[in-house]
């Protein structure tokens, strides 16, 4: 991944970070979904691993609100496997205010890069659209892939 397009990505997470700072919430806890890890590396582009890129950015975001009102929690703060099911049960267990799941997506094919956003269809589905909708615009339309409602395993 470029340093353009990491800081690109970088300024995203750090803009939906500063968006969870409005939720009506005492302690605002966000989770960052670290995908990927250990013996499952992820895409593959050049030399570059996809787990080691979100594994990056993750910290970065962390190290960059090291004195932030949120409190920001990584499913996995180094290079380890952990399964899809103990990362639901842990993100569960953290209630957070906000879930950011990292992945670094990557194709020859111009229609399918970019970043995609999802919110969860729950209680919070129109506040949750409504802080995709500001973040996805502050981005070129070209790189937009939309904002979809989806059914995670999250609860």
């Amino acid at each position: 991944m470029s340093a353009m397009k990491r800081g690109i990505l970088i300024s995203f997470i750090s803009a939906l970070l500063i968006s969870v700072a409005f939720v009506p919430k005492a302690k605002k806890i966000v989770v960052i979904d670290v995908s990927y890890g250990g013996i499952d590396k992820g895409l593959i582009h050049d030399s570059m691993l996809e787990k080691d890129i979100v594994l990056s950015i993750a910290n970065k975001v962390q190290e960059l609100n090291s004195k932030g009102k949120l409190e920001i929690i990584l499913t996995r703060p180094t290079d380890l496997f952990i399964s899809l099911n103990d990362r639901v049960e842990f993100i569960n267990s953290q209630a957070p205010s906000f879930l950011l799941s990292l992945h670094a997506n990557y194709s020859d094919k111009t229609d399918v890069n970019g970043f995609e956003l999802f919110v969860k269809e729950n209680f919070l589905t129109e506040e949750s659209f409504q802080i995709a909708t500001l973040l996805e615009n502050q981005y070129p339309q070209e790189i937009r892939k939309g904002i979809l409602v989806w059914e995670i395993f999250i609860s």
